[in-house]
């Protein structure tokens, strides 16, 4: 069985049997290594040990791991070397990289540099984060972004040639599954967004893009709760089938 992993989200996680829903498919490819609280800019930047004292307090404890993870990089040294089918999605990176009393963007907030005073870490990049109003901000988070695109594909594969990339470009859904439209808010200023970094993603050689040829619906009562990046059970089975069809046309 080829080993998996995802650096991403539920909009690609929901596509594994190993998704934390009571009803995922037996049928479904089953992911070995799942890294959340990072994100590509965070990868590419230098390892630090981190001090517990910068943790926020009250994190469950995978989420104190994923953060201790990703201080130390171990995704390069401990997970990388075995890796044969590495997914993305960058959902998460729509969020700005500094949220500084959100308990679930404190990882952004500590890891995000290759300096090692957190407090610096906050002022320098509380500047670089994704705009509100739609349009990407091509002078401060995007081309920081897509230099730690290249920076982490091209690292990937100099460490691990065999390792096979794919990427989810997703997209909002702007409707739910009873024809009820999406609240606007929830998807304003990141259409625009999503569009930019998947069309940087697609340019790039060294990876495979997907987006499920299946309508991106909100799934009305869905276990995550009511997102528009959390959708019908059709689309994780289309975009399953994407990722079984990659990983077959790779051998």
């Amino acid at each position: 069985m080829p080993t998996r992993a995802l650096i991403g989200t539920c909009a690609t996680r929901l596509a594994f049997t190993n998704n934390g829903l009571p009803d995922a498919g037996d049928d479904l490819p089953l992911l070995r290594f799942d890294f959340e609280r990072t994100s590509i800019i965070s990868l590419i930047s230098q390892p630090q040990e981190p001090d517990p004292a910068w943790l926020p307090p009250g994190l469950p404890e995978h989420e104190r791991r994923w953060i201790e993870q990703d201080f130390r990089k171990d995704f390069w040294g401990l997970y990388l070397p075995v890796i044969d089918f590495l997914y993305l999605d960058f959902l998460g990176d729509r969020h700005p990289l500094v949220e500084r009393h959100d308990r679930r963007s404190a990882l952004k907030q500590l890891c995000l540099s290759t300096q090692s005073n957190p407090a610096v870490v906050a002022e320098t990049y509380i500047q670089h984060r994704c705009p509100q109003n739609g349009a990407p901000d091509r002078d401060g988070y995007i081309p920081l972004w897509e230099n730690a695109f290249y920076a982490f594909v091209y690292k990937v594969k100099a460490l691990t040639p065999r390792c096979q990339i794919l990427v989810h470009a997703f997209s909002l859904a702007e409707v739910c599954d009873d024809g009820q439209p999406v609240p606007p808010h929830e998807i304003e200023g990141y259409t625009a967004f999503y569009d930019h970094i998947h069309a940087v993603a697609q340019a790039c050689p060294l990876v495979t893009c997907v987006t499920p040829a299946v309508p991106a619906l909100t799934q009305r009562n869905h276990a995550y709760g009511e997102a528009p990046q959390h959708l019908t059970p059709a689309y994780y089975r289309a975009l399953a089938d994407q990722i079984l069809a990659f990983e077959a046309a790779c051998k």
